[in-house]
């Protein structure tokens, strides 16, 4: 935020550093989170499938 009077806005950075390794095993624990889901929704046990962002947040 700058001093002007008439500045009401803030930007706001956020960071997250993972080590390679950890990288790595975001692709293999992914693979697996959307294979889950697919055979929830072929068994009609959800109508709609989880993305990204929601493996993410887990």
């Amino acid at each position: 935020m700058d001093l002007g009077p008439d500045n009401n806005k803030i930007v706001l950075g956020f960071e997250y550093t993972v080590s390679y390794t950890n990288f790595l095993g975001l692709g293999t624990d992914y693979t697996a989170f959307s294979a889950s889901e697919k055979v929830k929704i072929d068994g009609e046990k959800k109508k709609k499938l989880r993305e990204l962002n929601e493996f993410l947040k887990k």
